[in-house]
């Protein structure tokens, strides 16, 4: 499938990853600036979808979209997967150790 016209809700990750979650605009659930948490009080898809009887899972690699932010509501299983290379060196985020994550 192809979306040739794809936006965002918002230009940084934290409001946008919220709108992701929820399907509400980041503006409606208080989270405007990029270290946002998401608010308690807010119900995210992964609630609705384990309420009504799936299995959910988060896999991510960015500490915005993960549970340090508030974004592990709703979800079964939550990996968050971030790589340092050696000490000192800024973190490295490896797409395959995050999909071996997730496939099982």
């Amino acid at each position: 499938t192809v979306f040739e016209n794809a936006l965002a809700a918002a230009p940084w990750t934290g409001p946008a990853v919220v709108a992701m979650r929820t399907g509400r605009y980041p503006d409606e659930v208080g989270v405007n600036e990029l270290r946002d948490p998401l608010p308690e009080s807010v119900t995210t898809l992964a609630q609705r979808f384990r309420r009504a009887g799936y299995v959910t899972g988060s896999v991510v690699s960015n500490a915005l979209a993960g549970p340090l932010y508030g974004h592990g509501k709703g979800y079964d299983f939550v990996h968050f997967e971030r790589y340092k290379e050696g000490p000192g060196e800024p973190p490295t985020f490896r797409a395959d150790a995050v999909v071996d994550a997730a496939l099982p």
